[in-house]
């Protein structure tokens, strides 16, 4: 199998066994008397450890290659999700939540390294987007057949039918290529800090940051306020399910034309359309309580994000020399699972205080800042502007010089 086949198979078992679960932890704890608060904190759980070991992976790819972190993070999912079978009470699955969120960035960071490697910068945004699709497939088959197996089986059924597919991705594990750079490379390399440093003085890196950042803040809601909010204006399991499958089939949808439009427009302004489609669909979904206009507006983040994620992915990888792309994921991963953290932990706090709509507005107004700020940063990189043909023209003019 070749490389892309092997990591795309393996993307499409990890998130279809996570969406399988991932938008009703937020109800099994409600059940188990959880407020939004707790529930914030149980889902900012499965953040923690991955943002504090997101960078260190990242420079450990660059230095150990990243078949051995995508073998040890394969067999660490299986265990996660097995050990969620044993017990779903509200402690033990903050713990459990937070064990597998660490094995899911090891692969996610290990896979993003791979995919940066297989090409050049048009190979690399069209893997990006392949692999994106993957997770879309995921997200858009997980949440309805989740709350179906839900429904009419239950939950342990639905726990134990997650823990059976993540299996399957160990012998895929062994299949990875090896992605690591040269020794004689490894030896002129600064310290993690001052590589950090170089990196976040690069505005199309920042843009990398900001754009996961918002983008992660809406998705983040897929796992905990989206299924509250619906749970309160009394839609079932299966309804919720379907629902947010409409974000994932939004997202499946627009990953062909990614490419194109920036080709066509260049990627700034595909950016601003993709965040402000965050900000729009955050901000709008508590005023309807009607089920086609919800699935109409939770389409319209779903597009947003279908844009963003791998744009994002593909700016962090290319400000970053080859030696030193493992630890730009890595960056860019830490700041997803910030998003990831920071978001459930101070939205339910927000949502104790004022109910679950003005998380909504609270996650619309964070994406309109972080707009604002990739808007101040484009102005200062004319090659986000470019078309691709002006690209290409503009690459090819520098190379004379």
């Amino acid at each position: 199998m070749t490389q892309m086949i092997v990591l795309s198979t393996v993307a499409l078992l990890h998130f279809v066994s996570w969406h399988l679960i991932s938008p009703f932890i937020a109800l099994v704890a409600k059940g188990q008397g959880a407020s939004p608060e707790t529930v914030g904190l149980i889902m900012a759980a499965y953040a923690v450890l991955p943002m504090i070991a997101a960078i260190p992976t990242g420079f450990i790819c660059d230095r150990v290659g990243t078949r051995k972190i995508f073998i040890v993070s394969s067999i660490g999912i299986v265990l996660s999700a097995v050990a969620l079978l044993l017990s779903r009470a509200v402690l033990y699955l903050a713990l459990v939540l937070s064990a597998l969120g660490l094995f899911h960035v090891l692969q996610s960071v290990a896979t993003q390294v791979a995919i940066a490697d297989t090409g050049d910068e048009i190979s690399v945004y069209k893997n990006y987007v392949i692999y994106g699709f993957c997770c879309c497939v995921g997200q858009l088959v997980g949440p309805p057949v989740g709350g179906l197996v839900a429904k009419n089986f239950g939950y342990d059924v639905l726990f134990m039918t997650s823990a059976a597919l993540t299996v399957f991705m160990i012998p895929l594990a062994f299949c990875v290529c090896e992605t690591k750079p040269q020794i004689v490379v490894l030896e002129r390399r600064t310290s993690i800090r001052e590589s950090v440093q170089s990196l976040l003085q690069k505005p199309s890196f920042m843009i990398s940051l900001l754009v996961i950042f918002s983008v992660i803040l809406l998705y983040s809601m897929r796992t905990t306020f989206y299924s509250l909010y619906f749970d309160e204006i009394n839609l079932d399991t299966p309804l919720i399910g379907m629902l947010l499958t409409v974000q994932g089939a939004a997202e499946a949808a627009i990953r062909p034309f990614v490419i194109r439009w920036r080709n066509r427009y260049g990627t700034a302004p595909v950016l601003f359309l993709a965040i402000g489609a965050c900000a729009i669909s955050s901000l709008i979904t508590p005023l309807f309580r009607s089920l086609g206009v919800l699935a109409i507006v939770l389409g319209l983040g779903g597009a947003g994000y279908g844009i963003a994620q791998p744009i994002s992915m593909a700016l962090a990888s290319q400000a970053a020399d080859h030696e030193e792309r493992g630890l730009a994921m890595g960056v860019r991963m830490f700041a997803n699972r910030l998003s990831g953290a920071a978001g459930p932990l101070l939205l339910g706090k927000i949502g104790n205080i004022f109910g679950i709509k003005a998380t909504f507005t609270a996650v619309a107004i964070a994406i309109t800042a972080c707009l604002l700020m990739v808007f101040i940063l484009a102005r200062a990189d004319n090659h986000l502007w470019l078309s691709g043909p002006k690209q290409a023209r503009s690459k090819g003019s520098a190379d004379t010089l």
